[in-house]
């Protein structure tokens, strides 16, 4: 579930703690209900129970504190006793519960919290360092502060992952008012296991890093109570390699003989300077080769685009010989006078036998992130970035296709006000392709100021098809989408990553439209509006909800193929050309 829960990008911001974002929708309803408010906050909205039950199903902390925090004005005065007193009454004590013991370990939790908040003893931690780096002790800042109103008991202190070098004795009494600070430290292994790139950590616990923490453990009016402090750090190379591209580096036959070029983002943790200089090595074929030297200030980050052969040609006349799979490069950091990498990065080579038309010019409105630009290169097309101002007032008709990436409409709301002048550039005969958007960004929506942004009516609503090795069937196994530059097959749906798609088109116009794919989950209805396909004027129109963005992002050969054919839709076969061969296509696959 994990695996296919993110549907789209990622938020810019993540809740306190990293919590995941969840979202739902309502699908059925019982009969005369009351409809469910519009945004609601939460599956409850609008929801009420019958008096006599929920007197029976209110939690008695509520029971035992509303009435106190009522009486005072709905302020904290009393709240704290009225807690103490609940705990000394054996609110959630597990005794005699039978099997609810892991509920009452959550409520008890919880208990412990509010006993923290109501107390007004505060625990801090500060790190000294944004990054742990392998080989190195950090010091950490903590302290005790008591903010309330009676005197506490320090009775125990416990570190998660840290070692304490204040050596306080407990227990010890804390003042109202009073305060105590003192240090920690962590010490890294050089063998530690590093949390970036957070990419290789999604589903191990280290998304955000490794958590630290300190457990002070308080006695007040003869209650025990834990008040914590924590933090999320990365533990990183002194010099990070923070990101390469592309990755996956993908050839095709138009770039499959040029030199590699890759941009590195690199890091310095440290707190001196860095000289060193990257290593780039195929295993498969035993070669190393020097790339350039790189040298880094104090804390300071850098770009360095460098170029490679080191994956050697095949033939007298230097060419390469195709294969699914050249191999994975090692990408390392070495320090002057050390033969041991600082950091590495792995990068896979991968062949796509993807053709494009002749000559093409390709312009694209990216959205989040750049696996437009990559595919664009990897296929040797002559492609440029567009600006809104260019949409606006550029000229357009110097390119072939437009691409609009996935939910652009809404990374770039402006583009909606000059969608009338990418339908005029259709009209008068090139070809737009959309990707993927949302039912709210995309549907007609006057208080959005947003009219129909397709030439011809098409509805968006909220199925998908999460399955990534769904059933798929050709409707029009003729379609010419399907069949130049690159005849679509079978392969070319194996191997996908996350899912087929998302917000498949509810209505459209099916005079205008032809729909050459159909697909749905194991048990749903079919899908056919996944690749829409539109003549408009003497140009053409593409929306397609499947994710090819994902595909060309992984580097999935039969992604490259079918963007191949959408952005050289409309261009004329050279007659005496034969289209590229494959297995024969079937009308339905897995």
């Amino acid at each position: 579930l994990q695996q296919h829960a993110s549907q789209g990008p990622w938020p810019k911001t993540l809740p306190a703690g990293g919590a995941p974002v969840r979202r739902y929708r309502l699908v059925r309803a019982a009969k005369g209900s009351a409809p469910m408010p519009v945004n609601a906050p939460s599956l409850l909205g609008g929801m009420s129970l019958p008096t006599d039950m929920a007197e029976q199903l209110m939690p008695l902390a509520a029971k035992a504190l509303l009435p106190v925090y009522v009486a005072n004005g709905r302020k904290s005065q009393g709240v704290l006793a009225a807690l103490i007193a609940a705990r000394k009454g054996g609110l959630f004590s597990a005794a005699g519960r039978g099997g609810d013991t892991a509920r009452l370990r959550l409520m008890t939790e919880r208990m412990d919290r509010a006993l923290a908040l109501a107390s007004g003893i505060r625990v801090t931690l500060v790190p000294s360092e944004d990054v742990l780096m392998p080989g190195t002790t950090t010091p950490f800042s903590w302290s005790i502060t008591n903010q309330g109103e009676s005197e506490a008991r320090i009775v125990e202190i416990d570190f998660q992952d840290l070692r304490d070098e204040s050596k306080i004795e407990t227990p010890r009494t804390l003042a109202p008012g009073a305060a105590l600070k003192m240090i920690a430290s962590r010490f890294v292994p050089r063998d530690a296991t590093l949390s970036v790139p957070h990419a290789a950590h999604l589903y191990d616990g280290l998304l955000f890093g490794h958590q630290f923490g300190v457990r002070v453990y308080v006695e007040e009016g003869g209650v025990r109570f834990p008040v914590t402090a924590t933090t999320r750090l990365d533990i990183a190379p002194a010099v990070e390699i923070v990101s390469i591209s592309p990755s996956p580096y993908v050839w095709t036959p138009a770039t499959l003989n040029r030199e590699m070029t890759f941009k590195l983002r690199l890091t310095s943790h440290r707190t001196t300077p860095f000289k060193g200089e990257i290593v780039i090595s195929s295993p498969a074929n035993s070669i190393s080769e020097a790339g350039p030297e790189v040298s880094l200030g104090p804390k300071e980050t850098r770009e360095i685009v460098f170029k490679s052969n080191v994956i050697p040609v095949d033939t007298p006349d230097e060419r390469r010989i195709p294969r699914p799979n050249f191999d994975t490069l090692q990408i390392k950091l070495h320090q002057d006078n050390s033969t041991d990498a600082v950091a590495q990065r792995d990068v896979r080579v991968i062949y796509a036998d993807a053709q494009v038309a002749p000559g093409l010019r390709v312009g694209y409105v990216p959205s989040y992130d750049a696996s437009l630009r990559d595919a664009l290169v990897a296929l040797g097309v002559e492609s440029r970035e567009l600006k809104i101002d260019d949409v606006s007032k550029g000229d357009l008709a110097s390119f072939d296709t437009i691409i609009i990436d996935n939910r652009g409409y809404q990374a770039h709301p402006e583009l909606i006000s000059s969608n009338a002048r990418l339908l005029e550039y259709v009209r008068a005969g090139g070809t737009l392709v959309v990707f993927y958007h949302k039912t709210n960004e995309w549907n007609p929506d006057p208080r959005a100021e947003r009219a129909q942004l397709a030439p011809y009516p098409l509805t968006l609503g909220n199925s998908r098809v999460t399955d990534e090795n769904a059933l798929v069937t050709f409707t029009d196994p003729q379609h010419a989408l399907l069949r130049w530059p690159n005849r679509i097959n079978a392969d070319d749906f194996r191997g996908w990553i996350q899912e087929r798609g998302l917000y498949y088109p509810k209505e459209w116009d099916t005079a205008h439209y032809s729909a050459p794919l159909t697909m749905n989950d194991t048990g749903e209805p079919p899908l056919t509006g996944g690749l829409l396909v539109a003549d408009h004027g003497r140009g053409h129109y593409i929306y397609t909800s499947m994710v090819w963005y994902r595909q060309l992002r992984a580097g999935i050969p039969g992604g490259y193929r079918m963007f191949a054919n959408m952005i050289s839709y409309g261009r004329r076969a050279p007659t005496e050309t034969k289209l590229p061969l494959r297995a024969t296509t079937p009308k339905r696959f897995n």
